[in-house]
């Protein structure tokens, strides 16, 4: 009788672990707080584009500007040319500031990228906006954004 309870209990188990990883294998906060590098990290990877993060620093000396970035690097694994399309979803002290938003306009994002291509976030240069995200001012008390997440994330061939 011992050995079916741990049977089952060991099932429930595997299927527990099985679930869980499968339910997080999709979109995923990134959490920015632990992040003290300026190397690459992959954020996801989905029909052949692979999404990278770093922490960028901005120092414009000429305006006093010194500024926390999170720069997002995309990169077209495929031979096809192809529209991703996604929404940000940011936590900024720990509290996700427009999850509920009714329009979500102003944090949808897409753009086209040919087969083989990188494009990635230049805090620095200020290009691909659309790649950016602005944390915090590094010489200034403020809120900070501590996770983002990219939801509704597609990415489909360009028909010609």
């Amino acid at each position: 009788m011992k050995s079916k309870k741990y049977i089952l209990s060991s099932f429930i188990l595997m299927i527990g672990v099985l679930f869980s990883t499968y339910a997080f294998s999709g979109n995923e906060k990134a959490n920015i707080e632990n992040l003290k590098t300026s190397e690459l990290k992959l954020y996801s990877e989905l029909n052949g584009v692979q999404i990278y993060y770093r922490l960028a620093e901005r120092h414009d000396l000429h305006n006093g500007i010194h500024a926390l970035y999170v720069e997002l690097q995309v990169v077209n694994t495929t031979s096809e040319n192809l529209h991703m399309s996604w929404n940000y979803d940011l936590w900024v002290d720990g509290i996700c500031v427009n999850c509920n938003a009714v329009n979500k306009e102003e944090y949808s994002h897409q753009l086209d990228l040919n087969a083989s291509e990188t494009l990635e976030g230049n805090c620095s240069e200020r290009k691909q906006n659309d790649l950016l995200l602005f944390i915090k001012y590094i010489d200034k008390e403020m809120r900070t954004l501590t996770d983002f997440e990219l939801s509704n994330l597609t990415i489909d061939p360009i028909n010609k």
